[in-house]
């Protein structure tokens, strides 16, 4: 082989290298069993098997066996002493609603408060009578 070429290929090599080095590596993804309907950011997912990555300021959450996820931009959450995996719901009667998620390294995700939530807290939906919000919790598998 020519100099010219193996010196391509070594500096191709190194580019590659390089490229590669500068990809973040993706997050921790955790699976949850969740036994009710709940909402992420606008969109109704039914209860079921999801998988909850944090792919930079973005929570996805995947359906496992079923065509739906839902994507939510967040906010981070300072570290705390467990470092269990979970899924943090806020409850307003029948209606769940996604609002955290600590994906077992310490640190989590929150998903800020959607229109329906602040409607929900203000007690400004004629459809729902005036509700306290519960905290619900579901630990991953």
């Amino acid at each position: 082989m020519g100099r010219k070429l193996i010196s391509s290929l070594v500096a191709a090599g190194m580019a590659l290298g390089l490229a590669v080095a500068a990809v973040p590596v993706a997050a921790a993804e955790m699976h949850y069993k969740i036994p009710f309907s709940f909402k992420v950011n606008g969109a109704s997912l039914p209860p079921g098997t999801y998988i909850v990555s944090d792919e930079l300021n973005v929570l996805v959450v995947r359906g496992v066996g079923l065509s739906r996820g839902a994507v939510a931009v967040t906010n981070p959450l300072a570290s705390r002493d467990d470092s269990g995996a979970q899924l943090v719901f806020h409850k307003y009667g029948d209606l769940y609603i996604l609002r955290q998620a600590w994906l077992g390294e310490g640190g989590g995700r929150e998903i800020p408060r959607s229109r329906l939530e602040r409607e929900l807290m203000e007690g400004s939906r004629a459809d729902v009578a005036a509700v306290k919000v519960e905290r619900v919790v579901v630990p991953s598998l």
